[in-house]
């Protein structure tokens, strides 16, 4: 955790009709509990970027494998903060 995905029947439908997979987006633990509060609050700010994929009507959320943000250089899409151990 956290790198979330973009969620909802309709991103199912898209997914089988394409093959390609879900977007997903790298979040801060704060930014992921925000998520799991509400996981439309932040719709304005993580996009889909696969083309013709839906926003999903679940929003975002899930646990999708990540690389250990200790060793890899990401920040938290939502408020760019940095992401350490801490944020796996």
């Amino acid at each position: 955790m956290p790198r979330v995905e973009n969620l909802g029947s309709s991103v199912d439908e898209w997914h089988q009709t394409r093959g390609d997979g879900s977007s997903t987006h790298d979040v801060c633990l704060n930014c992921h509990r925000k998520l799991i509060a509400n996981s439309h609050v932040f719709d304005e700010v993580l996009k889909p970027y696969n083309v013709g994929e839906p926003h999903g009507e679940n929003g975002w959320g899930g646990e999708v494998e990540h690389p250990d943000y200790e060793h890899e250089e990401y920040s938290c899409e939502v408020c760019n903060k940095p992401l350490k151990y801490g944020d796996n």
